[in-house]
């Protein structure tokens, strides 16, 4: 993993530790202020308590502010009670294990499963049982490639023949198994232009190619370099600039 990726973690607090009490207290205080009929970023959260827990965890990169979402939400199962689902670094995970209040921090996997995931994962073909974490293996198509037609094909590059390469006489046939070309048989297709798995650095919090798919050569119009700006939502507005992410190289 990149070492300024994110991931999922499961943090648990410990309750008969004070300074677990106060984290929860803090938490449940501050995300309790969100109106969800308000945006977020309209809203007027309560600021983090001087010296206080939350205040802590942002020193090591760790940000409550529901714009930035690292603390996720509550795991509420019989097994991880007072445990919270929080995104940060590798490195910051190991400094959260010696946080006074914390009892264990480890990282959340979504293995395969044998029913279907809540969240959606790219291609929705019945029965495909991957998730963010187990995913694949998936062919990226590449301008002349042939691609058999057989159903799990179709479902993986239909939005791909039939939207972005101008296709919309592209379909199943209602047999659930034949793949039509405007109302007739194909055995295979091929493509016309170059495509691309895009994948988010914040592994865990990311809507990329897993939920939608690939993107074709053509949508594609820049590349980032670094990071100009960067804001703190939870300070007076002339603190607001984050002065040690600014112009970092991506």
């Amino acid at each position: 993993m990149p070492e300024h990726s994110q991931a999922a973690f499961a943090v648990k607090v410990d309750t008969r530790n004070d300074d677990g009490g106060a984290l929860i207290a803090e938490i449940a205080d501050y995300l309790g202020q969100r109106d969800p009929h308000i945006p977020l970023e309209e809203q007027r959260l309560k600021p983090y308590r001087a010296n206080g827990k939350l205040a802590e965890l942002k020193k090591i990169g760790i940000d409550v502010n529901p714009v930035i979402g690292d603390i996720r939400r509550l795991l509420d199962t019989t097994h991880q009670i007072n445990t919270y689902e929080m995104l940060m670094t590798r490195k910051e995970a190991e400094e959260l294990k010696s946080y006074p209040g914390i009892k264990s921090v480890s990282i959340i996997t979504q293995y395969k499963i044998d029913t279907t995931e809540m969240r959606s994962v790219f291609p929705a073909f019945p029965n495909i049982h991957w998730t963010y974490d187990f995913y694949g293996p998936i062919y990226v198509p590449k301008k002349g490639d042939h691609i058999p037609m057989n159903v799990q094909n179709y479902y993986t590059y239909q939005k791909a023949i039939r939207e972005y390469e101008d296709n919309p006489g592209f379909s199943l046939a209602s047999d659930g198994k034949t793949v039509l070309m405007d109302g007739k048989p194909i055995t295979e297709y091929v493509m016309k232009m170059d495509y691309y798995f895009m994948m988010g650095d914040n592994r865990d919090n990311s809507e990329d190619s897993r939920q939608w798919g690939f993107v074709p050569e053509d949508h594609i119009v820049g590349k980032p370099l670094i990071i100009w700006l960067s804001l703190d939502h939870d300070v007076p507005w002339y603190k607001k600039i984050r002065w040690g992410r600014m112009f970092r190289t991506i």
